[in-house]
């Protein structure tokens, strides 16, 4: 009987999830709508390939795009090259990072990945 209870629990809590997910990706859908017609925000498309065990198969690569505010200046990283992994830690990923680290996120930039 408490096997039965238990796995009954477990099932409306996996349905329950399973429909906020739902929700959490219709809500990024439509963020990302207005991001994309809304003039006071820019896009950067950053991509940072992984080199390390089997780069060959995009294993952690870094594919995301950015949002920035209006009048956040990130020119400086438009046409740089990334990489990151065994060896290959470019200093434009650091000054990236960096700069990410000056902004706040959900005020001066969203982030998705790609």
């Amino acid at each position: 009987m408490k096997i039965e209870i238990l796995a009954d629990n477990l099932k409306r809590a996996e349905e329950a999830l399973e429909e906020a997910f739902k929700g959490l990706k219709e809500a990024r859908k439509l963020l990302i709508q207005e991001l994309e017609k809304n003039e006071n925000w820019n896009k950067f498309q950053f991509s940072s390939p992984y080199y390390g065990s089997h780069p060959e198969y995009g294993e952690r690569d870094k594919n995301e795009t950015y949002y920035f505010r209006k009048g956040v200046d990130f020119l400086r990283f438009v046409g740089q090259e990334f990489a990151h992994g065994h060896y290959s830690q470019h200093d434009e990923n650091e000054e990236f990072e960096e700069f990410l680290g000056s902004l706040v996120e959900g005020v001066d930039y969203f982030v998705f990945e790609t």
